[in-house]
Formats: C-alpha cells, sequence, structure tokens
C-alpha cells in the first residue's frame, strides 16, 4: 500500500531541494488565470442585463423581485445607526431621572436599614461565637468525666490513665490549658510550652510544684511523672488550701444545687498579667460526718480548662471588622464589667495588679478610654443601673453609631451581653458622596450624549457594514453566474445564494472537530461514526437579529463557518490555522527543511479481508478503525497528513515543533495497538474479521511544506526519512513485529519505552544499514519478563549472529523460541542462520551484519 506514497524521486532529499526550490522560483508557475474575463464582471453584467429586462417587461404586481426591494427598504429602518441613537438617549434620561428617585427619596430610609443589618449580622456572628466558647469546654469536661466514671477512675486512677486521658482531649481541642485537680494534694497541669515547642505538663503533689515544665515525647504518653520534691519549684505550706482555683471553686460547687454539674470561674489574671477564665467540672463523693451525724458531699476531683480571654478579643479584632469604624464589646450582664472587644489595642479591658485579689481591677463599660462606649456606658447606667441583662430597646442610635444590644447566657451561670457599634459614616459618607457625584455627571452625559450617541452609533454600524461587505466578496471566490439569479430569500442586495453542504446528509468521515483548539478532542464513539450534526441548524440562531447590518453579517458569517468546518476535514487543522492567520507565505508554493517524526500505518492482510466482506462492511470497519487512529494521532499532537486506502501518514513536530514529539509519535503507536486489542474485540462479537496494524517510526531531516502547483497544493513532507518509515512498516511482516522505529528514533525514547534490538537492515533502496527496534511496551507498563526477552534476544543477536558465529546464533534462538514459540522474529533468524550456514564463509568475511531487504 505504500508504494502510492514513496515516489522514485524521493530518494535522495539533498539533491531534491536544490532543483524543488529552482522550480518554485520560476516564472513558468505563475497563475494561469489573471487574463481570464473577471468572473465579477460577468455577474454585474448579468444583472444589469436583467433588471433592464424586467423593468421593461413586469410591473411590480408581476414580479416578487420589487416586493423584496421594498421589505428590504423596510427592514433597513432597524438599522444599528437609528436603535442605537434612540436607545442610549433613552437609558440616559431613564437612568437619570431614577437615580435622583432613588438617591433623595430612599436614602436615609436605606442607611438606616442598613446600618441596623450590619448591626444585626455583627451581633449575631459575635453570639456564635460567643455560644461555641462557652460551650466547648464543659462539652471536653463532661466527656472527660463521664469516661472516668464508666473506666471506675477516681481516686485509684493511675499517673498513666490521666495523662493518656489528657492528652486525648487536649490533643483534639483547641484548648489553651487543661487541668486534673485531686483532694489528696495532687495536680497536673497540661499546656502548649513554647520554650519546648511541644505538649508538656506540669505537676504539684503535696505542697510542693516540680521545678519545670516535662515534656510529651510521642502520642503514647509522657516522659515519667518524677516527684516534685526531687525537683521542687514553689512550694505551700497549706497545700490544697493555698491552690485559689481549688478553694474558689469548692466554694462555688458548695452553693449550688447538685444538678449542675458545671460551673465558670471569675476572670482572673497570672502572674504574667495574662487574663484568664475557667470552666470546672467536679467529681464528688460523699462521706458520713460522726460528729453531724450526717452524710456530706466533699469535692473529691475537679476537671478544670482554662480559657485565655484575648483570644475572644483578638477573634473580634480579626474577624468582625465589618466596617472602618464599626466594633463590638462583650461585657457582663450583671455589672457591664467589660470582658472583650474588637478594640482592644486602643481600649484597656482590665488593670493587672499583683496586690489585687486575683491580681486583677475590672473597668465597667462606662469607665472605657473609648469616649462613644464610656458614653453609651453611662447611658446604660443611668437608664437601667449596672444590670442589663433585661434591657428592653436594645437597638437604638447613639452619637452616630447604630446599637444593637444582645444577651448570651449558658446552664453553668456565664451570662455576657453583647453591644455591636456601627458607625453610620461609614455608610452615609459614600452614599451621600455618590449622589453629589451623580448629580453632577448626569448633568454633563445627558448633554454630552447627544452628540455622542450618534457618533457611537456610527462608530458601531460602519466596521459592521465594512465586514460584511469583505465576506460577501471572499465567498464570491466560488460563484458561478447560476446563483445570482434574484430570490425572495434574498436579504441583500450583495447577498448571493451560494451553495451550501446538503442538510440531509449525515455521512460524516470522522475527522474530529477542529473548533478552538490545535489539537482537539475527536467524538468518543466506538462503533458509530455516523453524526447527525447539520450545520446549517447549529447557527441557525444567528439568522433571527433584529438589526439589517447584523442579519447581513451573521449569514456570511454561517456560510463561512460551514465552508471552513468543511475545509478542516480535509486540511489538517494546524495548516486551516496558519490560513486564517492571514500569512500570505501559508499559500505559497514551496518547502523548507525540517526535523520531524514520521508515521506510517498499514492494516497487514487487508485484500483478503475485503474479499470476504461487503464493500459496506469494509467502509464500515474502516470508519471504526480511522476514527480510533485519528483520535489517538491527535491527542498525542500530530497531524494527519493524508490516507490511502487503508494506510496512514501522519507526522508529528509540524509544522511547529515542540518538546518530545518523537515520544509522542511512539506513544501513539503504542496507544494504537492497545486501541486496537478492544476494537477487534468488538468486531469478533458481531462476527467480523480483526484487524493487525503494522506500524513504522522514523526521524529525521526531510523537506516540509506546499507540493504541488498553482492549480492544488498539498501540505506534506519528502525525504529519506519518508521513505524510511514506509519500509519500517513493511519489515513488520518479516519480523513478525508490530511497530518498528529507527537507530535515530530509539536514541530519543529509550529512557521512556522498553524495546528490542530487532536486527541491522538496509531498506530496499538503501545499501547502508541501520539498526531497527521493536517498541515493546512503556516503560511504565514493564515487567521482569518483558525485559528478560528483550535482552535474551539482543545478546544473541550481538554475540553470536552479528560475530558470524551461525551454528551457535542458530542453536541460541532454537532455545529462545521453544522458550518464547509465538516471536516470529527468532524464526525468521534461524531461517536465516540456516541459510547462512550452508554458504561459503568467504562470502561473510566483509559482512558487518547488515541483512539488505529485498521487499518493501
Amino acid at each position: 500500500m505504500n508504494e502510492d506514497i514513496i515516489s522514485n524521486n524521493q530518494g535522495n532529499a539533498e539533491n531534491l531541494k536544490p532543483s524543488l526550490q529552482t522550480v518554485f522560483t520560476s516564472s513558468s508557475l505563475a497563475p494561469p488565470f489573471k487574463k481570464t474575463i473577471s468572473h465579477n464582471s460577468v455577474t454585474s453584467h448579468w444583472i444589469k442585463e436583467n433588471n433592464d429586462t424586467i423593468s421593461t417587461t413586469t410591473s411590480i404586481d408581476e414580479h416578487p423581485y420589487f416586493i423584496d426591494r421594498i421589505k428590504r427598504l423596510v427592514r433597513q429602518l432597524f438599522s444599528i445607526n437609528l436603535c442605537l441613537s434612540m436607545l442610549i438617549l433613552s437609558l440616559i434620561l431613564i437612568s437619570t431621572v431614577a437615580i435622583f428617585a432613588v438617591t433623595f427619596v430612599t436614602q436615609q430610609r436605606s442607611i438606616e436599614e442598613y446600618s441596623s443589618m450590619i448591626g444585626n449580622q455583627l451581633r449575631f456572628r459575635t453570639s456564635e461565637y460567643v455560644t461555641q466558647f462557652m460551650k466547648s469546654p464543659f462539652q471536653i469536661l463532661e466527656a472527660w468525666a463521664i469516661k472516668s466514671k464508666r473506666q471506675s477512675f477516681g481516686r485509684t486512677e493511675s499517673t498513666e490513665n490521666i495523662l493518656n486521658m489528657m492528652y486525648a482531649f487536649f490533643a483534639v481541642n483547641d484548648v489553651t490549658f487543661i487541668s486534673y485537680t485531686r483532694s489528696d494534694d495532687y495536680n497536673i497541669g497540661m499546656f502548649y510550652d513554647n520554650d519546648l515547642g511541644s505538649i508538656a505538663v506540669e505537676v504539684y503533689r503535696d505542697g510542693v510544684w516540680t521545678n519545670s515544665s516535662i515534656p510529651i515525647i510521642s502520642d503514647d504518653g509522657v516522659v515519667a511523672l518524677p516527684d516534685p520534691k526531687d525537683d521542687p519549684g514553689d512550694t505551700y505550706p497549706n497545700h490544697m488550701n493555698d491552690m485559689a482555683w481549688w478553694t474558689n471553686s469548692r466554694d462555688i460547687f458548695s452553693q449550688l444545687n447538685q444538678t449542675q454539674v458545671g460551673a465558670w470561674s471569675t476572670i482572673y489574671a497570672d502572674y504574667n498579667g495574662q487574663f484568664w477564665i475557667s470552666a470546672y467540672r467536679p467529681l464528688f463523693n460523699y462521706s458520713f460526718n460522726n460528729e453531724t451525724g450526717e452524710t456530706e458531699k466533699v469535692m473529691d476531683i475537679l476537671y478544670s480548662i482554662d480559657l485565655e480571654m484575648t483570644i475572644v478579643s483578638n477573634y473580634l479584632r480579626d474577624n468582625l471588622g465589618l466596617s472602618k469604624n464599626s466594633f463590638v464589646y462583650i461585657v457582663q450582664s450583671k455589672d457591664t464589667i467589660m470582658v472583650a472587644s474588637s478594640k482592644i489595642d486602643n481600649d484597656e479591658l482590665f488593670i493587672f495588679d499583683l496586690t489585687q485579689e486575683r491580681y486583677i481591677i475590672p473597668k465597667r463599660l462606662n469607665e472605657s478610654k473609648i469616649d462613644v462606649v464610656s458614653g453609651e456606658g453611662n447611658k446604660l447606667l443611668g437608664d437601667y443601673g449596672f444590670d442589663i441583662s433585661n434591657i428592653t430597646i436594645p437597638s437604638f442610635k447613639y452619637n452616630g453609631y447604630q446599637i444593637e444590644i444582645s444577651s448570651v447566657t449558658d446552664k453553668y451561670g456565664l451570662s455576657w451581653s453583647i453591644i455591636a457599634f456601627v458607625a453610620i459614616d461609614d455608610f452615609s459618607g459614600q452614599v451621600i458622596e455618590f449622589r453629589n457625584i451623580v448629580i453632577i455627571v448626569d448633568s454633563i452625559v445627558i448633554t454630552f450624549s447627544l452628540i455622542m450617541a450618534i457618533i457611537i452609533s456610527r462608530l458601531i454600524t460602519s466596521p459592521l457594514s465594512r465586514l460584511g461587505k469583505k465576506m460577501v466578496e471572499i465567498r464570491k471566490i466560488n460563484i458561478s453566474s447560476d446563483f445570482l439569479k434574484p430570490n425572495g430569500d434574498d436579504d441583500s442586495e450583495d447577498l448571493e445564494q451560494i451553495p451550501s453542504f446538503n442538510e440531509n446528509d449525515n455521512t460524516n468521515t470522522h475527522v474530529p472537530s477542529m473548533s478552538n483548539t490545535v489539537y482537539p478532542e475527536p467524538p468518543k464513539q466506538i462503533l458509530s461514526h455516523k453524526h447527525h450534526d447539520n450545520p446549517t441548524q447549529r447557527f441557525k440562531f444567528l439568522q433571527n437579529s433584529l438589526f439589517y447590518e447584523v442579519s447581513v453579517l451573521q449569514k456570511h458569517f454561517t456560510k463561512m463557518s460551514h465552508a471552513v468546518q468543511g475545509f478542516m476535514k480535509y486540511v489538517p487543522v494546524e495548516i486551516v490555522s496558519t490560513f486564517l492567520k492571514g500569512d500570505p507565505s501559508s499559500f505559497e508554493l514551496g518547502v523548507s527543511e525540517k526535523r520531524i517524526a514520521i508515521f506510517f500505518s498499514d492494516i497487514a492482510n487487508f485484500t483478503s479481508i475485503c474479499e470476504s466482506l461487503e464493500p459496506s462492511d469494509i467502509i464500515e470497519m474502516l470508519g471504526h478503525y480511522f476514527e480510533k487512529l485519528s483520535e489517538i494521532i491527535y491527542q498525542n499532537k500530530g497531524i494527519l497528513d493524508k490516507y490511502i486506502g487503508d494506510a496512514v501518514m501522519a507526522l508529528f513536530g509540524a509544522p511547529e515543533t515542540f518538546e518530545d514529539y518523537v515520544y509522542y509519535c511512539c506513544n501513539a503507536a503504542y496507544e494504537i495497538q492497545i486501541a486496537l486489542k478492544k476494537m477487534n474485540s468488538k468486531f469478533s462479537k458481531i462476527g467480523l474479521p480483526t484487524l493487525n496494524t503494522r506500524i513504522g517510526i522514523s526521524v529525521g531531516d526531510v523537506l516540509l511544506g506546499n507540493i504541488g502547483s498553482s492549480f492544488r497544493l498539498s501540505y506534506t513532507c519528502l525525504g529519506d526519512s519518508v521513505n524510511l518509515a514506509a519500509r519500517l512498516e513493511g519489515l513488520n511482516k518479516m519480523y513478525g513485529t508490530s511497530i518498528l522505529i529507527s537507530d535515530s528514533c530509539y536514541q530519543l525514547v529509550k529512557e521512556r519505552f522498553v524495546c528490542r534490538l530487532i536486527d541491522m537492515v538496509a531498506v530496499k533502496g538503501k545499501s547502508q544499514g541501520e539498526k531497527v527496534y521493536e517498541v515493546v511496551c512503556r516503560m511504565d507498563h514493564s515487567t521482569e519478563s518483558i525485559v528478560e526477552k528483550c535482552l535474551s534476544y539482543e545478546n544473541i543477536l550481538t554475540e553470536c549472529y552479528w560475530k558470524k558465529d551461525f551454528t551457535l546464533a542458530k542453536a541460541e534462538f532454537e532455545s529462545f523460541g521453544k522458550k518464547y514459540p509465538k516471536d516470529k522474529a527468532s524464526i525468521e533468524m534461524i531461517r536465516r542462520c540456516d541459510d547462512f550456514m550452508h554458504r561459503d564463509a568467504k562470502i561473510f568475511e566483509q559482512w558487518d551484519g547488515v541483512f539488505v531487504a529485498t521487499e518493501k
């Protein structure tokens, strides 16, 4: 089949190149049409002659042409020039009136509603965070206490169990400090130590603290806890009674009813001036008091989580900035003592003092450093006193701010009020500024638009009209006078009847769609290559434009789109794209030297297959076959040069060179063989013969470009590499292989494909031999057995056959054939060795291992 591809003058690219360049520059190839009668002049003569005839022999009522002319004039009244001018003026007037009305009538109301909405949003988001802040610690403590009860832990609980449980709750929850305290003078606190860079614990026992923190070294536990007396730090002579959190929590729970299982501490400070609040969850024991004769509830174990109050303020500051000057405060509902604020950088919520109880002096809302906050605090103090938990008016204005107040409480006694301060000027200032700008701009625009509307419309319509005329001129290239007669369906003087594709023809050659991309993905149908895509229907929506100019443009664009789409079914899309760029050199006769990869494929025994099938079945099978081959080639960035019967020629690295083009060429061949197995399986199921494809690939310098004449050009290539690829495809038959590549190709892909050295061959028409390789598989599909087979064959070839030890080579190939009985290459080498063994040894004195092929 490949004999149709390779011509005699294709054998020597170097001798061919000068002769081609000489012919291309010869004046004898000038287009022979320059002195012919102008097609347009004939057309104009026909129209003028027939118009004169119509005007003298018919009336308006007797011929539809004049009615069409009148309709056309009516449609021209809907030109963009007029409609756009009126539209611009109308929109400007309507928008001006509407903006003035909205700005002056609803301005204040919008500001108030928006400010209230922002305040509610600020308050709601803060409430969500505070609610979660209150809930999370007790969820952790309750789970801890329940787990301890279920496992019967208590005073007998081991240190290892305590640490593991503390670590489990600390590691998965975002807490700062968690502690376990027992009434028998025992405490463990767990926290993240920044100095150590890890989770650490501190231990207290019998009035003594450890001198330093102890890091946790793994997820399974901590270093064995030392006795604080071995590494003493701070001491407490009164033991647990000197622990403020123990005595405070004990006092808190002694005053609560027995159903409440948790409580909050008041806000306090540590030695470093950090402010905290603690969540407590106790476990009680009940003991009999001999003196009173009653059973008493005694706090035995205290689980606690300490939360740093700065975290709350930082969250409010970093996440709730809805406007520049809006902010939020959180206070205790019962006394308006400030707890947190998004203004933490500008205000002082607490005063750190080591001489005070809990080392803290709290401040109320009216003691804030921010004037509007202290003023609001004084207003609330005057209206409700210190307790604002039952405030009756939670939303009001004060000193340029929209104030929104809500309360958040939990079942453990914590009650906080959220006060959102929304700066009204942050929003009203922009509205007022916008209103003033609108007044000025609209006054200028109304005057200026009267002139600009006409200018803009002309600027839009003129290019459209010119473009429509240019499109008509382009389409006239293929028009014959038979299609220039006036017709009732014509909408323009310049719009002629142009032959188009048959709308009822559903036959599709399965060339992939080339729109929008250079390397498109072809249709994914495997056993259905008939598409029902009607180009006329696809662009029908473009034909219904109201505007006259756009209607003409759209009709021409539709027909041009049909032509371009049809053109791309016959010419590679990469070449079409160079045409559409408008480069005149794309249409010129000429070639250039370029290094590319050439791909040839052919179906084995296709003649026999054709004899056993009906022509319709053959076409159907070829349709599926070419569809899949084309799809894979395009997906690997190749271009289809031509179909020759059942053969395919493709180029990789043309017209533009891209990285790894040789790899993509080999990968396309490999993927085709894989896809062919699936396709053959489907053919077998429906009673059709299977197809076996042989592929040859070479890489080298070729003459690439437009070859042909001024009548017709073909984008293809010529040269020795083309001839070699075709010959390699034919050699597959001799060696029983599917993909053969040249040595130059192998050197570029050997790191990415497993290849087997088959032979050193001088293809027909060449005297110099070249190593030939079989592409076995990609490296990612390789196995040890595949590699072993390739190496074994190559070792016999190089160490025996090429060293002219044909007796040993035959024996080794026979052994190889027993292990791989289906390997036809070894069978061919056995036959050849047997032949060489019976020849005169002198014949092989100068033999370099090259096999000279005598068949294509």
